[in-house]
């Protein structure tokens, strides 16, 4: 059995258990993040790419379900001046289930009486290819994320208003430069490209002329099946 501990709670994996549970390492906090799930670690990668601080089952609540007290914690914790959002995160099939939205309404209701935002998050509104690239695109983030040739390659790729992914690995190796910051930059948004579509060789990209904010969450939508979209 694996144990982990967070500031609130003991996360645990017990033997023939389906939960997976592990370490992220966080390039925004500089430490590694508990998760006790593959859909809080698709979500932590999520919120580095929005470069916003964030703490991992941040609090205890003494809340009502369904007439009884109980503690609730959530999953992810994002601070804001105007009120804290917390997140839970769950598979869409299971976040759909009536018990558990009869359960997150109560929830939801209740730590907004405390001025704060409470949404569940799956990370089935998007495709799998989305998650495959964010996941190798953050690997060179850890790397390269401060890297002094970041201005240069984006210099070199803005001479072009669009590339295949091939033609600007071979112009950035033809100068000595590491591909490190340019999929820094694509992880970042810096660079454009489609991010529905697994990354080939003959992806298209281009440079937005747009730096990242470190900031707050923009804004928060819901879409129709009760899921969170964060922007």
């Amino acid at each position: 059995m694996t144990r982990l501990k967070t500031e609130t709670r003991v996360v645990a994996n017990h033997a023939g258990g389906f939960n997976s549970i592990g370490l992220f390492w966080s390039v925004m906090l500089w430490r590694h993040v508990v998760f006790e799930s593959l859909a809080e670690r698709h979500f932590l990668i999520f919120l580095e790419r929005l470069r916003v601080k964030y703490t991992e089952q941040p609090r205890r609540f003494q809340i009502i379900i369904d007439g009884k007290e109980t503690t609730y914690v959530s999953d992810l914790g994002v601070p804001r001046l105007d009120g804290d959002i917390h997140f839970q995160v769950k598979p869409l099939k299971k976040a759909l289930q009536p018990k558990i939205e009869r359960r997150m309404q109560q929830v939801r209701v209740q730590l907004g009486a405390l001025g704060m935002q409470h949404f569940v998050f799956s990370p089935e509104i998007y495709s799998k290819a989305y998650w495959v690239n964010l996941r190798m695109l953050y690997g060179y983030v850890i790397r390269h994320v401060d890297s002094p040739l970041a201005p240069h390659v984006l210099a070199l790729l803005s001479q072009r208003e669009h590339w295949q992914l091939r033609e600007a690995v071979s112009a950035l190796r033809s100068q000595g430069m590491s591909l490190g910051p340019m999929y820094t930059a694509m992880f970042y948004r810096e660079i454009r490209f489609d991010e529905e579509k697994k990354i080939t060789a003959r992806s298209k990209i281009s440079v937005t002329q747009r730096r990242p904010t470190v900031a707050a969450i923009s804004r928060v939508t819901e879409s129709p099946n009760g899921t969170a979209s964060v922007l």
